[in-house]
């Protein structure tokens, strides 16, 4: 789950569930993992900016899964609560098992389940100032990487390492997949193993570290 609040009601009313504290409740730190610990999670998933020996305290902090998404786009607002869609492209859908006029606006993948993400942050923004000379933007897509600190998340107790891939064609997703997966087999025996050539990647994905 992405949303602080629900966990603890879920975690309240049904303790046999085994929640995750996803990418989109923000937890950075040692301290953000006890508190989602307390909360009932099972596990608690962070961004690739937690670096190895960040992962090892956080690993300490409670007796919970810790997962790291090793490779990810680093979002300008909060991983995994992006709610700009539904406001910049106005596609209502149907309500399930409602009125024919009952509708919700779909547009992020977190809201609703609808699911639907229409990449608004990806598009040329005009941007014009008060003199009106105007020039077209793009919002910062950075790529994180962690494919050579594989070792150390394996070695620091990280349970699961996570790959942002939604965006991806299947042939591009499959070769990045494949590049971990040799790490990490790699880093489990002992043994260092060349990851390969990178896949291809889109071209607004810049890529920080190797």
């Amino acid at each position: 789950v992405n949303d602080v609040g629900l966990l603890a009601t879920l975690a309240r009313q049904h303790p046999a569930l085994r929640l995750t504290a996803s990418i989109g409740c923000g937890a950075q730190t040692p301290a953000d993992v006890a508190a989602f610990a307390d909360l009932g999670a099972a596990a608690v998933v962070l961004p690739a900016t937690v670096d190895p020996d960040e992962a090892w305290a956080c690993v300490a902090a409670a007796p919970v899964a810790v997962e790291i998404m090793v490779h990810m786009v680093e979002e300008f607002v909060l991983l995994g609560r992006c709610a700009m869609p539904g406001y910049f492209q106005l596609r209502p859908t149907p309500l399930p098992g409602g009125a024919p006029d009952d509708r919700r606006q779909s547009g992020s993948m977190k809201r609703g389940g609808v699911g639907a993400c229409f990449k608004v942050c990806q598009q040329p923004w005009t941007l014009e100032d008060r003199a009106g000379h105007r020039a077209e933007r793009g919002f910062p897509a950075r790529q994180l990487s962690r494919l050579a600190d594989v070792p150390a998340y394996a070695a620091a107790g990280v349970a699961v390492l996570k790959l942002q891939g939604r965006s991806l064609p299947g042939e591009t997703l499959g070769a990045l997949v494949a590049r971990y997966r040799r790490a990490l087999d790699a880093a489990t025996a002992g043994r260092f193993a060349d990851p390969g050539p990178a896949p291809e990647l889109p071209p607004t994905w810049t890529v920080v570290g190797r």
